[in-house]
């Protein structure tokens, strides 16, 4: 009885479908549609250089939702033309980041600027909030314009800030108020470790 009972049990854990993996779901929704449809490789490229594009874009495309990726293959559709060749890779990459921001730890780009002099500059002036959202969205490294107008913003969150949490004291800010206040903390907390996290490497690395 015992014996039947645990093959059973294992017949049960076999018959579980495992969670699909992130590349999985990029090539069930966006890949695999696009060649179904007559997307094809670029003309020169050969067969093994364009599939280690498609595996790349599986590993970088994994945190997009469901809907992105089909979005994504309905546009790149639209981009390949007539001819129907597959975009460069940093175009898809560049469409699909402003349709969906990757999370910032998969974001490398967000990772180096943060880590690097740039965002202990900020962190020192008081804009590191500012700059990290900025780089979520992916744009360049900030101007010396673009940094006036981030220490702007700064200085006009941290007004709004005060402002919240007094009235969140005096139990009058609305739902949405408190709302921003908290991510306002939250992504705060997580710019300023980039930071501080990149200063100890620096450091690490000059004394070592």
């Amino acid at each position: 009885m015992a014996e039947a009972g645990k093959q059973q049990q294992a017949g049960q854990q076999a018959g579980k479908q495992q969670p699909e993996s992130g590349r999985g779901r990029v090539r069930r929704l966006l890949i695999t549609p696009l060649e179904a449809g007559g997307m094809q490789r670029k003309r020169g490229r050969s067969v093994a250089d364009h599939e280690k594009m498609l595996i790349r874009l599986a590993d970088k495309l994994g945190y997009m939702s469901d809907r992105g990726l089909q979005g994504l293959a309905m546009y790149l559709v639209r981009m390949a033309g007539e001819g129907q060749i597959w975009p460069v890779e940093n175009l898809i990459l560049r469409t699909a980041w402003s349709m969906e921001t990757p999370p910032p730890r998969d974001n490398a780009y967000l990772i180096s600027l943060m880590k690097s002099r740039a965002g202990e500059a900020a962190l020192e002036g008081g804009y590191v909030l500012e700059l990290y959202a900025e780089a979520r969205r992916l744009g360049p490294p900030p101007s010396r314009h673009q940094v006036l107008q981030l220490k702007d913003r700064a200085a006009r969150n941290r007004d709004r800030a005060r402002v919240i949490a007094d009235q969140i004291k005096r139990n009058v800010a609305p739902a949405t108020d408190r709302d921003w206040l908290e991510g306002y903390h939250r992504l705060r907390a997580e710019a300023e470790a980039l930071v501080l996290e990149g200063k100890r490497e620096r450091e690490q690395g000059a004394t070592s």
